[in-house]
């Protein structure tokens, strides 16, 4: 008769206890690693920041051992990117020399100086879009490096620097 009074079959289960092992083993664990976590922010400090380069004007400044050579300032350039459209780019180059070449590479750059900016200003009127646009003009300042010592002699330039760069769309297509 008892079968009968369940009519869909099903058996009663009595209520499970609550693993209580389980539970003891997981708060101990959560429990360790709380404190670990704690122990770590307490114990542990961090290292003091150190900077890569000295700020200029102070002691620990190296002698510098380069100067710079203005090569074009306030420098504009038509740039026409395949007959889309044309873009003017402003900017001042510069080049870094050692010391003890730097009279020779200035009179060197003032002999040549109509030569130079014709190069530069071919450079970069015939640049790509991404070349124009690339954050630290890795591909100009290497190819105006390159286009300089073959007027003013090679292993004479240390390093290319555009201290300025501003490109605009002038509004009128070629």
């Amino acid at each position: 008769m008892a079968e009968q009074n369940n009519p869909i079959g099903m058996e009663q289960n009595p209520k499970h206890k609550l693993p209580l092992k389980t539970i003891i083993i997981i708060l101990g664990v959560l429990l360790m690693e709380g404190s670990t976590i704690v122990a770590f922010k307490v114990f542990s400090k961090p290292s003091p920041a150190e900077g890569s380069s000295p700020i200029e004007g102070t002691a620990e400044t190296p002698a510098k051992d380069e100067a710079e050579i203005a090569l074009a300032e306030k420098f504009s350039v038509d740039n026409h990117m395949a007959g889309r459209t044309t873009l003017v780019v402003t900017m001042d180059v510069s080049i870094k020399v050692k010391k003890i070449k730097e009279d020779d590479v200035k009179t060197r750059v003032e002999a040549n100086k109509a030569e130079i900016l014709d190069s530069i200003r071919t450079l970069v009127a015939s640049a790509q879009l991404d070349q124009l646009k690339e954050p630290d003009k890795q591909v100009i300042k290497r190819e105006i490096k390159t286009a300089v010592e073959k007027i003013i002699g090679k292993e004479l330039i240390e390093t290319v620097l555009i201290t300025d760069w501003k490109t605009y769309s002038s509004g009128y297509n070629s």
